[in-house]
């Protein structure tokens, strides 16, 4: 499997894409000059399904060679990310949903339009921030709920993360309309997804500072005058947000002047898993004044 140091490939350039029609086949050939064999595959066999796809691609079949051009060998499982764009741009925008995270090698293959999308109403708008008003860790964990009050209409667009380690993360986010849940209401089917990201972690520690989330990777999130909005945060894999267990659940974490208030929500050490309650979230959530269109879409669906 990845360890997680992938970086994008710095010899591809704007202007060297290559097209494809649908239907077509192209091959790639990817050699690395390191005698240590560095470059990270998964083994598979005959008997297992090889192929990493998506509802756009697939990529299949994977063969390695343990010298260049010479000595190959097949039943291997691509491990790595490609990116690319629909020609078919404007359709795709319009009728653009996020894909669950669970989907296998979700995270390796993405689109990347609704992602521009939100990076250019990102850049239209002012964006301001209310954040956690300490800084205060004592505890780390996987996932952690919140919710955000709003004073005035606001719409949510990107979140800032405290991590422990500096370390590439996936990070998935939900919401959930009102503010509500519990045990029995927390589940994948009462929360809408927002989506997923690939962020470079730094040690909040450290730096005393807050990691955020690339722009534009998360749908925007709108919450009405006086309405609230819980958020649920997880990562892939590991145990790196940092929390705190000073509060309890219901307490105002954080405010920003008469727009938004953070109040205190639960931990979350499974995927959709048990509540513990009175662990706060710090972090810091930017926003945008007034509703966006993908924000008010969710509003009505729930």
């Amino acid at each position: 499997m990845s360890t997680g140091q992938d970086k994008p490939s710095r010899f591809w350039r704007r202007g060297n894409e290559i097209t494809l029609a649908a239907g077509e086949t192209q091959a790639f050939y990817i050699w690395v000059e390191d005698s240590r064999r560095s470059l990270l595959v998964i083994a598979g066999n005959n008997y297992t399904n090889t192929a990493t796809s998506n509802f756009d691609l697939d990529i299949n079949p994977v063969i390695i060679s343990t010298a260049r051009f010479n000595k190959f060998f097949q039943y291997w499982i691509f491990n790595g990310r490609l990116r690319y764009s629909r020609q078919d741009r404007n359709s795709r925008i319009n009728n653009a949903q996020p894909d669950e995270p669970d989907k296998q090698f979700n995270d390796r293959i993405s689109n990347d339009q609704s992602d521009e999308r939100n990076i250019e109403l990102a850049r239209d708008l002012a964006v301001s921030l209310v954040k956690t008003d300490h800084m205060e860790a004592t505890h780390y964990e996987r996932g952690v709920v919140f919710k955000v009050r709003a004073m005035t209409p606001i719409t949510v667009v990107n979140l800032q993360l405290y991590f422990r380690y500096e370390q590439q993360e996936t990070v998935h986010v939900w919401t959930r309309n009102e503010g509500g849940y519990s045990a029995s209401t927390f589940n994948r089917e009462t929360w809408e997804y927002l989506g997923t990201t690939v962020v470079e972690a730094r040690n909040g520690l450290d730096c005393d500072c807050l990691t955020p989330l690339p722009a534009g990777s998360i749908k925007g999130a709108s919450i009405a005058k006086g309405g609230m909005r819980s958020f649920y945060v997880t990562l892939k894999d590991n145990r790196n947000m940092l929390i705190s267990n000073k509060r309890t659940t219901g307490d105002v974490s954080g405010k920003n002047s008469k727009e938004a208030v953070l109040v205190v929500g639960c931990s979350v050490k499974d995927k959709f898993g048990w509540l513990f309650r009175d662990f706060e979230w710090i972090g810091g959530v930017e926003y945008v004044k007034g509703g966006m269109s993908d924000g008010r879409r969710l509003q009505e669906q729930h």
